[in-house]
């Protein structure tokens, strides 16, 4: 989706996404609900469950909604932060699970899987010795995790 316009990118929290999908399937606009449902990362069936009247909403919960976040962020992240990018969001969905505090501290806007990749990139360089830099995989999940439940951007 990298490149692509979003449409639907200034509905972020889970009564913006449900308001705007109650409206599209109020107004019979089926094709634009799944397009909010793409944009956000939501699967194909839980979004045939939300047409059919099966699921009360689209988004059910900040668990689903973080995980489907964090799902696109993945999609979009260049070469360089794939394998990273893709082992943080692993541990973000696992704390999303079992915290819904963290689970809506990773559905904030302005809180990115990107921004914790340059994080861990960063401090990485400034560990460097000669040619190596280690960061332990727990110090990085750690990192990340505080990130998120940073209430400023950036920090």
């Amino acid at each position: 989706m990298k490149g692509k316009k979003k449409e639907y990118e200034r509905y972020n929290t889970l009564k913006e996404i449900n308001d705007m999908a109650d409206r599209l399937l109020n107004d019979n606009e089926t094709e634009k609900v799944k397009a909010l449902a793409e944009e956000k990362g939501l699967d194909f069936y839980t979004v045939e469950m939300y047409l059919t009247g099966q699921l009360p909403l689209l988004v059910m919960d900040a668990m689903t909604g973080a995980n489907a976040k964090l799902d696109v962020e993945v999609r979009e992240l260049d070469d360089e932060n794939k394998e990273l990018g893709a082992g943080i969001a692993e541990y973000m969905k696992q704390q999303n699970m079992e915290n819904e505090k963290i689970a809506k501290a990773v559905m904030n806007p302005d809180k990115h899987l990107e921004d914790v990749c340059k994080k861990a990139w960063d401090e990485a360089r400034e560990r460097k010795k000669g040619n190596c830099a280690y960061i332990p995989q727990f110090e990085i999940f750690q990192m990340a995790k505080a990130y998120y439940l940073d209430k400023e951007t950036g920090k």
